[in-house]
């Protein structure tokens, strides 16, 4: 497991204090491009969300499509969306009415305050804010108060079945190094270069050993070299070279919101 997806419930009216929402509007179908731009730019910053494109998400495919829910976008002013959030209000109005919000992503602090407002006008017809969410969301960030009801956890599970995939992966530009590691018996260096990495089989080994648990954990940044440690996920090799670990695949929130 390297996450949870999350839903969680708040009051509505917590996410009415951001502010003014006068740059928040419905998005037309024109804006899909843009929409999946944003949500591109916030999953490379992140560990562990996946990219929308593949047979999972065959072309065409639209989130202004979801049946029953709205988009919402926020418009900046050099004319680019910096935000969206996609929801839906409940049919039925009262105390206990919810309004689902599935998807909360954003570039900026003007975009999640003014999505934030926007949703939070609901709050007269809808007093319960539900998140589709995982890890610390933002949105936990700009709460006032720490009502935050987890109501729902699905772990996230991710197998490995390419020992040699922490190649794949983009590094700092500035960064250039050589890390030798072994899973199941064969030995991998893993060589960095500017930020481009490159990881082959290796003939010498420097003892430190990844079990295919341990190897999903550190391709997803999800546990430090420690707790790897603490679990034998992790055994052997040069403890003083956790740290140069830690910094290559902890340096970003682990975020998930599709499976695969």
């Amino acid at each position: 497991m390297i996450a949870e997806l999350l839903t969680v419930r708040f009051p509505t009216h917590e996410l009415a204090s951001a502010g003014a929402y006068s740059n928040a509007r419905r998005a037309h179908h024109s804006d899909a491009a843009q929409i999946a731009a944003v949500y591109d730019r916030w999953a490379r910053q992140q560990n562990g969300p996946l990219t929308r494109v593949g047979a999972a998400f065959p072309a065409g495919s639209n989130i202004l499509n979801r049946p029953g829910f709205q988009v919402t976008v926020v418009d900046r002013a050099d004319g680019s969306i910096g935000g969206y959030a996609i929801w839906r209000c409940p049919s039925n109005f009262g105390i206990d009415s919810v309004l689902e919000i599935d998807e909360f992503v954003a570039d900026d602090r003007e975009s999640v305050f003014t999505l934030a407002a926007a949703l939070g006008s609901f709050s007269a017809v809808a007093p319960i804010a539900q998140l589709r969410t995982s890890g610390m969301d933002v949105v936990r960030l700009i709460l006032q108060s720490s009502q935050w009801e987890l109501s729902q956890s699905v772990p996230y599970m991710l197998a490995v079945l390419d020992p040699q995939v922490l190649g794949h992966l983009t590094f700092p530009s500035d960064m250039s190094l050589a890390l030798s590691y072994s899973v199941a018996g064969v030995q991998n260096c893993l060589e960095i270069n500017s930020g481009a990495g490159v990881c082959t089989q290796a003939e010498a080994s420097s003892g430190r050993v990844l079990t295919h648990g341990g190897l999903a954990l550190t391709l997803a940044g999800a546990q430090s070299s420690a707790n790897l440690r603490s679990l034998d996920f992790l055994s052997g090799g040069d403890v003083n070279s956790d740290l140069q670990w830690d910094a290559l695949f902890c340096r970003r929130q682990v975020h998930i919101r599709d499976h695969f």
